[in-house]
C-alpha cells in the first residue's frame, strides 16, 4: 500500500492511497497555500475500470467519486462533482437520485439532451468554473434550473 500527498494546480490538496485493487484519493479544497477549507467533507476519488459507465470520465455515488483509471481531474471537474456531492446531501441521497430519474425520463422526449438538461446537471455545469460556488450557494439552487431546459 502507498500513500502519498499529491497536489493539482495549487488548489485541491489530495492524499492517495493505493490498495491492491482500488486507488483511493482524498481531497480538500484549499482556501491558501497553507490553509484548509473543507466547507463540505472531503472528496473520496475511487479508481476503477467497473465506474462509470462508458461515455462518462466520473460518477458521485452517495458523495463517493468513481473515476476511470489515468483520468485527469481538472479544478472545474472537481468542483462540478462537490457541487453534486451538496445536492445530494441536501436532498438526503436517495431523493436526489429519485427527482434526477425523474426528471431524466421526463426530459427524454424533449428537445435536447437529457441528461444535460436536468436541472442538477445544470447548476453543475453553470458554475463549475466558479471555484466559490460552494461558499455562497443557497440550499436547493437547483430548482433555479428546473425552469426551462436548454435547446
Amino acid at each position: 500500500m502507498g500513500n502519498k500527498l499529491l497536489f493539482s494546480d495549487g488548489f485541491w490538496l489530495q492524499k492517495h492511497v493505493k490498495c491492491p485493487f482500488l486507488s483511493i484519493t482524498y481531497c480538500c479544497k484549499l482556501k491558501t497555500d497553507s490553509q484548509k477549507l473543507c466547507n463540505f467533507a472531503a472528496v473520496k476519488i475511487v479508481r476503477t475500470s467497473f465506474l462509470p459507465f462508458h461515455g462518462f470520465s466520473a460518477v458521485n455515488l452517495l458523495g463517493v467519486l468513481f473515476v476511470h483509471p489515468g483520468v485527469y481531474l481538472s479544478n472545474e471537474t472537481m468542483n462540478h462533482e462537490r457541487i453534486h456531492s451538496a445536492q445530494q446531501r441536501e436532498m438526503l441521497f436517495v431523493f436526489f437520485y429519485l427527482a434526477y430519474v425523474i426528471e431524466w425520463i421526463v426530459r427524454l422526449p424533449m428537445r435536447g439532451n437529457a441528461y444535460r438538461n436536468i436541472s442538477f446537471e445544470r447548476e453543475a455545469y453553470a458554475n463549475q468554473r466558479n471555484l466559490d460556488y460552494l461558499n455562497s450557494r443557497r440550499p436547493y439552487s437547483w430548482r433555479r434550473y428546473m425552469k426551462r431546459a436548454r435547446h
